[in-house]
């Protein structure tokens, strides 16, 4: 009785098309006609491989389909029976491989927020309360110049009552017609910037506010001049490189008022 010929396969993966390694190495399973659970070459053909189990109860996660081997210099040599003791698998590798989903794309997405003063209201209230009246007021333009209706109309009389309440809301505040002195508090600033360095500039403006401001990189240092409130510190002017890092910067609060 002759000997068999040995058969050598290998397992691509279904996602990157690289064939399987083991220490860095091709992986080739020998196939000379042994075989448990009916598990053999022929059987594994046109499927993907999820699961596979060797006799030692090590597992092979992932999506994979059984060729035919290559050539190579070098590569990992393992007896077909012992690698493919259980397998799992699937029709098709799209039923395998996990699908991408694109990221849903952002609308109406708000970037810029009110900074105005609005004195007791709320800033965000006193937007949506002036967008709404400016909507409403569109509204009207459209239909009476074009004839356009709508389906679902603001109420502009409505609009402009809450509008009219807001105004008198913000004439409320006692110190709104208060002459302040801001030069008193409000000092200008020589701020250093660093050479070779690119990111963002914090600092306080004379009321207090946190403000920033964007910088390119240099290949010397140069000097910026903020106007901002006085007795700022470290934690109140300083940079942030690549949107996290925080990095110290050097500045002098001169005499002069803003």
């Amino acid at each position: 009785m002759g000997t068999r010929t040995p058969e050598y396969y290998q397992l691509k993966c279904c996602q990157s098309g690289k064939i399987l390694e083991v220490n860095g190495l091709p992986a080739k399973f020998e196939y000379i006609g042994l075989f448990n659970n009916e598990n053999t070459p022929d059987s594994m053909y046109n499927k993907v491989l999820t699961r596979i189990t060797d006799i030692h109860g090590n597992d092979i996660h992932g999506c994979y389909t059984l060729v035919d081997a290559d050539c190579y210099d070098e590569w990992e040599e393992f007896k077909f029976e012992e690698v493919f003791f259980t397998v799992e698998c699937v029709s098709t590798c799209e039923e395998c491989v996990p699908k991408h989903e694109h990221p849903k794309p952002l609308l109406n997405h708000k970037t810029i927020y009110p900074e105005f003063k609005v004195n007791n209201a709320d800033p965000f209230e006193a937007e949506e309360i002036m967008c709404e009246y400016a909507q409403a007021e569109y509204q009207k333009v459209l239909g009476l110049r074009f004839g356009i209706e709508f389906c679902c109309p603001i109420d502009l009389m409505q609009a402009k009552i809450e509008l009219e309440i807001l105004k008198m809301d913000m004439a409320e505040d006692p110190n709104a017609c208060v002459t302040t002195n801001p030069s008193a508090t409000c000092k200008q600033y020589s701020v250093t910037i660093p050479s070779n360095v690119e990111g963002i500039l914090y600092f306080k403006d004379c009321n207090g506010t946190p403000r920033t401001v964007q910088f390119v990189s240099a290949q010397q240092a140069y000097t910026v001049f903020i106007c901002g409130i006085t007795q700022q510190t470290a934690q109140d002017i300083y940079i942030l490189v690549n949107h996290s890092q925080v990095l110290a910067v050097q500045f002098v609060e001169n005499a002069t008022s803003c």
